[in-house]
């Protein structure tokens, strides 16, 4: 593992802006004359990795060795500096640091009036912004100056008391916000266990349910940000239980109208975008064609003018979800100019896709093929992610498109690949001791039925020992996200 230098990594992560500002700092403000720590810059900044031997020998014609770890320093002090500057006016937090120092100067000259001026300005942006941190701050001052004013009198302990109220008022909406969010990351928390665990999990995401959201549609809030974790953490919870889609939709309806209300609050597009990808996905799960529309537009309209997320993300998220449309709707004609204008964004380098997201949507093409039975097209899309990269059996699509190329080949009656297949895919599993419970009864039933297709038998029965299996509730979830194409497939026999 390679060592991490922080001065570096630093450098390495600034934008042009940010440097061209650092430079600008640096000719401005330095009283070192030498500006030794100008030349360790200027290295770092030509350097692709971090490498101790190339900076000594950069270095050496400026200052000696010894000096190195001491320039270092100083620069890392000037960067962050620097960085401050950069960001004063952008960054909320450092500009409140700001106003609080100003304040202590000027309580130190006696300048009550100003100083005032100054925390009630900070307080009513504070308070659209629901920023308790900030407000608690803000409040000991003015309760100190208060405190400490020559012409203290009942009224001015009148004012004080009125500020110990306004204190203790957000301190209980605090309360409420951090009880909450602890509900939102013990969901969070569930959400990471390993599939064979799913009763487990099922069982304790009833027990949140019961104890925080049944019988909550008129509960009162302290705080526009108690209401949306708290809308968020039950749309999570109605992932696994009590999952009603419409209940679902109006969760995300109103995470959207409480994000479009409070600017102030929700200052990023980021929020809605995401809130109104979950819905698009409510409106499929639901098969509500016309609202996916209208949710969908609005995503279009949103990720034209989002400057917040990398370009990847925001097609990552479209394009996965207009996929997951033609899944949804088999009956549907696929779109082939749009699955050509994805393959083609796929292989823009300067998008800086990550393995995953490809994965995802090169999965997503290959489904689409297999639902409309274009088997040839969905293997070709599946050869893209096992050709590209060596995939571990923990990948996220690793079993599903594994097993989706299986039933590409037994739909193609090429029974001796399949065959070869589902053995090699059931010893990496063993071999890997990865999610057996589920896995292995899905490929022995598989197995099973390639054998009497191949000896020309009924296979029905074996369709529905693995229908009624999959139907099973902790498995729910699971093919709901990662196998519903298998779902589909059983189900379209069972019928034909």
């Amino acid at each position: 593992m390679k060592k991490k230098d922080i001065v570096f990594d630093i450098i390495n992560k600034l934008s042009k802006n940010e440097k061209r500002f650092f430079r600008l700092y640096a000719n401005l403000y330095s009283s070192n004359k030498n500006k030794n720590y100008m030349v360790l810059f200027d290295v770092l900044d030509k350097l692709r990795t971090y490498d101790k031997a190339e900076i000594i020998k950069k270095t050496q014609p400026h200052f000696p060795s010894s000096k190195l770890p001491a320039i270092k320093r100083y620069l890392k002090e000037q960067l962050f500096q620097a960085l401050h500057l950069f960001y004063r006016n952008e960054q909320a937090q450092i500009e409140k640091l700001d106003q609080l120092s100003i304040v202590e100067v000027l309580k130190t000259k006696k300048q009550w009036s100003e100083a005032q001026k100054i925390l009630d300005t900070l307080e009513k942006k504070s308070l659209v912004k629901e920023d308790f941190s900030n407000l608690f701050d803000i409040y000991t001052q003015q309760i100190w100056l208060a405190e400490i004013v020559d012409n203290r009198n009942a009224d001015t302990f009148t004012q004080i008391n009125q500020k110990y109220e306004l204190y203790l008022e957000k301190i209980d909406a605090l309360k409420e916000f951090i009880q909450i969010k602890k509900i939102h990351n013990n969901i969070r928390i569930l959400h990471y266990y390993p599939h064979p665990k799913h009763k487990e999990v099922l069982s304790s995401l009833e027990n949140i349910y019961q104890q925080n959201f049944a019988n909550q549609s008129k509960r009162k809030f302290k705080s526009v940000l108690g209401e949306y974790y708290f809308l968020h953490a039950e749309y999570m919870v109605r992932e696994y239980v009590h999952s009603d889609y419409d209940r679902k939709a109006n969760i995300l309806k109103k995470m959207i109208q409480l994000i479009k209300s409070n600017p102030e609050i929700f200052p990023k597009k980021i929020s809605t975008y995401i809130a109104l990808v979950n819905l698009c996905q409510v409106y499929l799960q639901n098969k509500q064609k016309e609202n996916f529309y209208t949710a969908m537009q609005e995503l279009e309209e949103l990720s034209t003018h989002n400057k917040e997320m990398p370009n990847n993300v925001l097609l990552y998220w479209k394009y996965l979800r207009y996929l997951e449309f033609y899944q949804t709707f088999p009956q549907e004609s696929l779109d082939e100019k749009l699955i050509e204008k994805i393959k083609e964004v796929l292989n823009k380098k300067s998008l800086n896709w990550n393995i995953s997201q490809k994965h995802a949507i090169q999965f997503a093409i290959g489904r689409c093929y297999f639902i409309r039975k274009q088997f040839d097209m969905a293997k070709a899309s599946l050869d893209d992610i096992f050709i590209s990269s060596k995939l571990s059996s923990k990948d996220y699509y690793y079993f599903s498109a594994r097993l989706l190329y299986i039933l590409c080949f037994l739909e193609s009656k090429l029974f001796s690949l399949a065959q070869r297949e589902l053995l090699s895919l059931r010893r990496k599993l063993e071999r890997d001791n990865f999610n057996l419970e589920l896995y292995i009864p899905i490929l022995n039933s598989l197995n099973l039925i390639l054998k009497d297709q191949i000896n020309n038998k009924p296979i029905e029965p074996q369709l529905k020992h693995l229908q009624t299996f999959l139907n099973k509730e902790e498995y729910q979830i699971f093919h709901l996200r990662k196998i519903s194409f298998l779902v589909y497939w059983i189900n379209s026999k069972i019928e034909n």
